[in-house]
């Protein structure tokens, strides 16, 4: 995974973008419709690979499946 201009300041790779969760590298992608919301993470780990996909179309109190995915990955990983 690397970034499509590196010379940019952008975290964004071809439409992932990437980081780190925890201190782990990341590579994630978001995405949304009207009344839905989908987010995939891709922790890369030295030696693990994780990948969580979380979807939903319920948008009560600012809910957005990053927000699990950020909880499922602290309980599997750490």
């Amino acid at each position: 995974w690397k970034l499509v201009a590196p010379e940019s300041n952008s975290a964004y790779g071809i439409s992932w973008k990437l980081g780190t969760h925890n201190g782990n590298p990341i590579v994630e992608h978001s995405g949304s419709a009207k009344g839905s919301w989908t987010h995939v993470r891709i922790y890369r780990p030295e030696g693990k690979r994780l990948i969580i996909c979380a979807m939903t179309n319920s948008g009560r109190n600012n809910n957005r499946p990053s927000g699990l995915i950020n909880d499922i990955g602290e309980v599997v990983l750490w």
